[in-house]
């Protein structure tokens, strides 16, 4: 068991899968999203659009309005309530 902690299908928590083990999902453009990883992670924003041969998404975010690039992995769709907090017991 390596330590790394997520969320099931079914909601309940996971423990001991590696990151290496798991994939993120992306909405269509336009779609909710969430930073899981790196300098804007827990950040949401709104996907613009998703270039496939770089593996690269550029997100709005949702505080600043900023549009950043984002690798695939460091981003997936949000699917929680939208004025859920991002504390780390909601996550």
């Amino acid at each position: 068991m390596d330590g790394e902690v997520g969320n099931g299908m079914d909601g309940k928590l996971v423990e001991g899968v590696s990151a290496s083990a798991v994939e993120t999902a992306l909405p269509k453009p336009g779609g909710a999203v969430l930073c899981v990883r790196g300098k804007h992670c827990n950040r949401r924003g709104r996907l613009l659009e998703r270039n496939a041969k770089e593996g690269i998404a550029a997100v709005q975010l949702n505080e600043t309005f900023d549009i950043i690039k984002i690798d695939f992995d460091d981003v997936a769709e949000w699917v929680g309530v939208a004025g859920e907090d991002l504390e780390d017991d909601n996550l």
